[in-house]
């Protein structure tokens, strides 16, 4: 059983609080697990953030990818390119609103890291 049949009411409260928050989001359900898409234009340009619900939310945090652009090289993203994020919070308290909050400072910091060649670490 998928953690959205076992815990309805949180997918609910998942996804509501994602569509009040970034109403372009698109939700979708892929291959049983929960993926949302939104576009970010960035300072350089427009991204397109993948977030996937991992099998074991909310006790292990959704994963973010940057689906356009094709970003080659990049620090603080692991090896199946899925962005290294964190903040003040820990799994179970980490919704999907907050991973797409870390991933537009993901996207602030890699910006920076193109201008000046440093990472700024700070994500909340």
């Amino acid at each position: 059983m998928k953690w959205y049949e076992r815990r309805p009411e949180r997918c609910r409260k998942e996804l509501m609080l994602i569509k009040q928050t970034y109403s372009k989001a698109r939700i979708f359900l892929r291959k049983g697990k929960i993926a949302v898409f939104l576009k970010i234009r960035g300072r350089k340009m427009v991204y397109l953030i993948k977030v996937i619900y991992t099998d074991s939310f909310p006790c292990e945090q959704p994963k973010a990818f940057i689906v356009e652009p094709n970003i080659k090289q990049a620090p603080h993203r692991w090896g199946d390119g899925h962005l290294s994020i964190h903040g003040s919070k820990e799994p179970p308290e980490i919704s999907g609103k907050i991973i797409l909050d870390w991933s537009i400072k993901w996207i602030e910091a890699y910006e920076n890291w193109l201008d000046t060649g440093k990472w700024s670490e700070r994500m909340n």
